[in-house]
Order: C-alpha cells, then sequence, then structure tokens
C-alpha cells in the first residue's frame, strides 16, 4: 500500500524517472557541448527539451491541483449477487472532469486487503457533464472488501511527469460482499453426527415409515394390517408392515477447513447443508478462525459465517480450532441433551496435502476427536472435483478401500507431485485409524 508521504512527495516533484532522465540529458546538452555556442544543434535541442519539460511540469502541477479539488467519485457495486474469482463491473461516476490534450487521468481502487488486482481506468478529454466509467474488478476469495481509497494519477502521455493522489468516495467506504463461486454439485453420502440414548433410541438396523410393505401375517400383526383382497385371491393372510426409511435421524455436525482460497471448499459443504436441510436434518456447522466464529443453524447464516472468518482463517491454530469444535459441540449439547455426539463431518481442501506440515495437522485433528470418542470424517475437496494418488504404492495404500468403505480414488500412477504423495500418506493413517473419508 502507497504511504501518504510518498503521495506528498510525488506532489512536490511530479517527475518520473524518465522524466529525470529527460531532464538530466537536456542540461548536459546545453552546459556540455552547448556551452559557449560550441555546439548549436545540442544547445537548441537541450534548450527546447528543457523547456518543453517545464511546460509540462507547470500544467502537470497546476491542472493536477485543480483536479485533486474538483474531483468527487462514487462507486456503484452490481446490483446481483457477486462471487469470486469472477470478473465484475463496476459503475464508477465522477463529476465534470477536463484533461488537456497529450494527458491522461488514471485511476486504480485501492481495498482494505491485498489481492483484489482492479484494471487501471484511463480517462481523458473534456467533458462538460460527469462522466460515467465501467471499472473491471476481481476478487481472488470470498470476504467483505472494504474500498480505502481510489488512487489517482495525472500525467502526459510520454511519461515524464505525474501527479498522485489518494480520492475517497464521495458516499464514504464502499464494502463489498463477495460469496464463494459456486461448483459442480456432488454426490455426497449423508452422515448423522448424533444418536439418542434409552428409550428414544431408534434401532440402526431397522428404521420404519410408512405401512406399505407387505409381508406374511403374523398374529401379532393385529386384524387391521390384514391385507382382506389378497387374502379373496390366494387364500393366504398378508399384513402390512412399515418400509424401512432410509433418512438418517438426529443432528449433523460440519466443520469446514477452509483458508482464503479455499473457496470451493465453501461452496461443497454450503451445497451438502442444502441437501441436508431438503432432507429435515437438523444441521450444525462451524469453521476455523482465530476469533471466535460462532455456529450456524442454516445456510444463510453458514455463509456469512465463511465469509466474515476468511480474514482470519489463514492465522488459524490448533488451539483456536479446538475452540470452535468445542463451541460447535456445546451447542449440539444445548440442542439434543441426551444426544451423543458418534461423528464430525470435516471439510478440507486436497491443497492442503502440499506439504507434510499440514498433513500432521489434518491427523492430529482426528486424534483429538478419538480423544474425545469421536469419529471423524473427512470430506477431501478438489477445485476439480478429483483427487488423484499414486495407486500402485505401498500395500497399505492399496488395502484402503476394503479397510474403509468410502474412498473414491481415480488417478494416473505416474503422478509424483507433493500434493498425491501426502495424501496418499494421509489416507494411509486413515486406514490405520478407522476414518472414514470421502474423495
Amino acid at each position: 500500500m502507497v504511504s501518504v508521504r510518498s503521495f506528498r512527495s510525488f506532489a512536490l516533484v511530479p517527475l518520473t524517472l524518465r522524466g529525470f532522465l529527460v531532464l538530466g540529458v537536456s542540461a548536459y546538452l546545453v552546459l556540455g557541448p552547448g556551452l559557449n555556442s560550441a555546439d548549436l544543434v545540442a544547445a537548441t535541442l537541450g534548450g527546447g527539451a528543457l523547456c518543453v519539460m517545464f511546460l509540462l511540469l507547470c500544467l502537470n502541477l497546476l491542472w493536477g491541483r485543480v483536479l485533486k479539488r474538483s474531483m468527487q467519485l462514487s462507486l456503484v457495486a452490481p446490483g446481483d449477487k457477486l462471487h469470486s474469482q469472477s470478473p465484475l463491473l463496476f459503475v464508477l461516476r465522477s463529476a465534470p472532469i477536463s484533461i488537456p490534450p497529450l494527458y491522461l487521468l488514471m485511476l486504480r481502487a485501492h481495498f482494505e486487503h491485498t489481492g483484489c488486482d482492479p484494471l487501471e481506468l484511463r480517462l481523458s478529454g473534456f467533458r462538460r457533464e460527469g462522466r460515467t466509467e465501467l471499472l473491471t474488478l476481481t476478487f481472488p476469495h470470498r470476504g467483505n472488501w472494504k474500498l480505502e481509497y481510489v488512487e489517482c494519477r495525472f500525467g502526459d502521455i510520454f511519461g515524464l511527469c505525474e501527479f498522485r493522489w489518494q480520492s475517497t468516495l464521495r458516499d464514504g467506504k464502499l464494502s463489498v460482499t463477495v460469496h464463494p463461486r459456486s461448483t459442480e454439485e456432488r454426490a455426497l453420502p449423508v452422515f448423522s453426527s448424533t444418536q439418542r440414548s434409552g428409550e428414544m433410541l431408534s434401532s440402526k438396523e431397522y428404521r420404519s415409515g410408512d405401512p406399505l410393505d407387505l409381508k406374511q401375517y403374523h398374529p401379532a400383526d393385529g386384524m387391521r394390517r390384514i391385507v382382506w383382497k389378497l387374502f379373496a385371491k390366494s387364500g393366504e393372510l398378508y399384513s402390512r408392515h412399515p418400509e424401512p426409511a432410509m433418512t438418517p435421524e438426529g443432528t449433523v455436525l460440519l466443520f469446514t477447513l477452509a483458508r482464503r482460497e479455499d473457496d470451493h471448499v465453501c461452496a461443497t459443504v454450503l451445497q451438502y447443508m442444502r441437501k441436508l436441510e431438503e432432507l429435515d436434518l437438523t444441521v450444525l456447522l462451524s469453521c476455523e478462525s482465530v476469533k471466535q466464529a460462532g455456529v450456524a443453524v442454516n445456510v444463510p447464516q453458514a455463509e456469512n459465517l465463511l465469509i466474515d472468518s476468511v480474514w482470519d482463517a489463514n492465522a488459524s491454530t490448533p488451539e483456536s480450532i479446538r475452540a470452535q469444535m468445542g463451541e460447535l459441540f456445546a451447542r449440539a449439547a444445548e440442542l439434543a441433551p441426551l444426544g451423543k455426539i458418534d461423528k464430525l463431518l470435516l471439510f478440507a481442501a486436497k491443497e492442503r496435502f502440499r506439504s507434510g506440515a499440514s498433513t500432521a495437522a489434518l491427523s492430529a485433528i482426528g486424534n483429538y476427536l478419538e480423544t474425545l470418542q469421536i469419529s471423524p470424517v473427512f470430506f477431501i475437496c478438489s477445485a476439480d472435483g478429483v483427487l488423484s494418488i499414486p495407486t500402485h504404492s505401498e500395500p497399505s495404500t492399496r488395502a484402503i478401500s476394503s479397510v474403509a468403505r468410502n474412498f473414491f480414488v481415480q488417478g494416473h500412477s505416474g503422478d509424483k507431485s507433493a500434493v498425491q504423495l501426502h495424501s496418499a500418506q494421509f489416507l494411509r493413517i486413515c486406514a490405520q485409524s478407522q476414518w472414514e473419508v470421502i474423495l
């Protein structure tokens, strides 16, 4: 970020490096070969260049200060929902601005956080009416992006002189909420995180739904369940019994390990949360953050939580992650005091396997949950939807599919990048610890 002091120095001496070079060469021609009329050509060129430089410099200082006093800018964001990694058109409006020939006014928006690289907007010509220009901005990831100032640079087309200043918006600071970019929907299995004890516990092998299926009559079924039409045709007694219900019961706990660049993880967990809400399941979500981020109970809250915590996600520590998990478990205990938490669904990015330290951190999270008698279920998300690992490495890697049922591995045996090697190491740890993984 350019400081105010540097802008003031540019305002006092608005010469660029090219301008200083031209000034030095011109002074050499006048004071060197052109001294005492020894070289009239050199003296003429040097003197003419000095005059042009003086005129450009005076016009730059005077007109630049006028523009600085009269500059009034307003930036209007698009009305639709904004997503990351997509070019977005903003409308920049300004008061009437007149720019002399051979000069340009260049504008660039600067946000509180780095990463957004806007295109530079160039203005020229005389205008008696206000200007309306389109400014293209691309945000690299989700978050609340706050516009700090607009950098203004007024200079000649030759790049010799440049007058700089900072201009704020007419309506104050602009805050732009950028949502995670949507990804292709994936068919992910549904898990339940809690079980109910005592008489409230339903059978894990048999959950009943509507009485639609038929079976041979048993005296314990009662007379009301007998299908008399079938008895009239076949002479055998059949009764209706409830069909198995396929929807899990209880509360689903989700924890998102998403750094700034892991928008695809956020998109995946939000899609999964919508699927769970359609099944009328109670869903709680938390995420990694240095500060206490809180717990979301629906999709809008979850999206806001992932957006608000993005600036602290990369600085999260094992202690802060455990604190967020503790808050999630406490909220689940409030909603279901008779339930027992036995699963936690964790969403992480494939790119975390670039280093062995990140792999060890994920393994440490799993070990921590084991101490709480909670089984981790890891959802490994990739931006392209595929996680490739070497399929011909060690026997423990090849045996993963027989140890954990939920592995879907695709890839080329020749891929030996760090991501593939560390992901294979993590899968071996999961296989040994009996942790479920969804790829």
